[in-house]
């Protein structure tokens, strides 16, 4: 039977929404084969819109062949399973940008994605995280109110020894407790101007190209793992460009990231340019006791860190560490700017789980993940084409497939879904599509019983996509 669920006020049509509804409740099963939707009029009423909106809905399923309408009998779902419904939904993202839920239909439909980083929650200590906020609750109401703006200060006193060994010496401060979007939003209003340019190595991705278009931003991809220092000093005074966007520990092409004498030289160029860098980096799985820092961010640069922890919580987390002008600082502490992706009480408990139980939750991740990705990297070797090369990162929940020649990307995506493996298309991939040969794996929820089945299937998209 189909919920009725009130529709909300979005960048999507009334119509869509009601659509899409239907789709998720499909996908979950709630909506079977044969089962029929509500009369129009009755279910307009109940969502509080037109007629012709629900109408509108229905014509839409009608068209993609999810639903089917007898005339004096009534719109009926198409005899189809979840995971057809759902391949048909997805179908679209490669054409029309994101798709809300994206993850969260792929497993009710059992389709394996390696597409987006969501948490893996049986690598969370939950049961520790909730103890700390029941102790929290318990020691004062006020705990329960909402966050700070910027973040609370026992969390940002929490960060400053992670971000000291990342080289980057701050006071608490300096640091302001984000979601992931508020921090480039936040970048791109105040560090970069529409019709300016900014480089952009490959592995930013998510929703990026899309908030870049709609600020009226030019990006230029670029792989570090294949550029030296003049290479990059000579891009940067041939583009004008006036931002940056990095992933410098993250080995996203390679497995090595960023080698320090480039890095070293964009400090130096962006000093010298007036430069703005923003530098993203996960240590959810770094291994900080044997890694490098990064090199020492001189003074006088313009740089924004940020630093997030994928596998820690439910709560989206990202932690910014600013080296920039003071009113910057104060505009990120702001209400108008964002809301916080996490209350007062899960702020103070993350605290107490970073300086008592991160250690720990490093070694169990970093292990699990360590299974999975030398699991994955062999299966997909055994029946990938010899063209196409595999490359593990160094530490962390990804692996980065490159390919001889420049695929259709939407094909490959459609291709993966037709084998019950979603990946991610060419929209988040690179922001030179015509230079598009690499493909980004994310493994976070697929369990080490399961690679080897995915990375079968997903060896016979790319086949398909990629060798003619």
């Amino acid at each position: 039977m189909l919920s009725y669920e009130p529709l909300i006020s979005a960048t999507d049509p009334l119509y869509e929404q009601a659509a899409t509804h239907i789709r998720n409740e499909i996908v979950s099963g709630r909506l079977k084969s044969g089962d029929r939707l509500p009369p129009i009029r009755k279910y307009a009423e109940s969502l509080g819109v037109s007629r012709l909106t629900v109408h509108r809905a229905y014509s839409i399923l009608c068209d993609e062949g999810i639903v089917t309408s007898h005339p004096g009998s009534g719109t009926f779902v198409a005899e189809l399973n979840n995971r057809d419904v759902a391949r048909q939904y997805l179908g679209k993202f490669a054409d029309h940008g994101p798709i809300i839920g994206f993850e969260q239909i792929c497993r009710q439909a059992q389709i394996r994605s390696f597409a987006t980083p969501m948490p893996d929650g049986s690598l969370i200590d939950l049961q520790d995280y909730f103890a700390y906020q029941m102790m929290l609750a318990q020691e004062s109401n006020w705990n329960l109110y909402m966050a700070e703006w910027g973040g609370e200060l026992e969390l940002r006193k929490a960060f400053v020894p992670w971000f000291k060994e990342l080289g980057a010496d701050l006071d608490p401060d300096e640091i302001v407790i984000n979601t992931g979007s508020r921090t480039l939003d936040t970048f791109l209003h105040f560090a970069v101007d529409p019709g300016e340019t900014i480089l952009v190595d490959e592995p930013w991705g998510i929703l990026l190209k899309q908030v870049l278009k709609q600020e009226g931003i030019r990006a230029i991809g670029i792989d570090p793992s294949r550029m030296n220092p003049d290479q990059l000093t000579e891009l940067i005074e041939k583009e004008n460009v006036h931002g940056v966007l990095a992933c410098p520990h993250y080995g996203f092409m390679t497995g090595v990231g960023w080698p320090d004498a480039l890095l070293t030289r964009l400090y130096e160029v962006a000093k010298a340019k007036g430069i703005s860098l923003l530098l993203s980096v996960g240590i959810g799985l770094m291994h900080h006791t044997t890694r490098k820092v990064l090199p020492p961010l001189p003074k006088g640069v313009n740089a924004w860190f940020t630093i997030s922890l994928p596998v820690l919580t439910a709560d989206t987390v990202q932690c910014t560490a600013l080296s920039v002008p003071p009113e910057i600082n104060d505009l990120l502490r702001r209400p108008q700017i964002g809301q916080e992706g996490m209350s007062r009480i899960s702020q103070l408990a993350l605290a107490r789980y970073l300086n008592k139980n991160f250690q720990r939750h490093l070694e169990k991740c970093r292990a699990e993940f360590g299974q999975r990705s030398q699991r994955l990297y062999h299966a997909l070797r055994a029946h990938v084409h010899s063209e196409v090369n595999v490359f593990r990162a160094e530490g962390g929940h990804g692996m980065t497939i490159r390919f001889p020649r420049k695929p259709d990307a939407p094909e490959l995506f459609r291709n993966a879904l037709a084998e019950n493996v979603a990946v991610v298309p060419n929209e988040y991939i690179c922001f030179n599509p015509e230079n598009f040969v690499n493909l980004r794996l994310l493994f976070n929820n697929i369990k080490l019983g399961e690679i080897e089945d995915a990375a079968e299937r997903l060896a016979r998209a790319i086949n398909k996509s990629v060798i003619r």
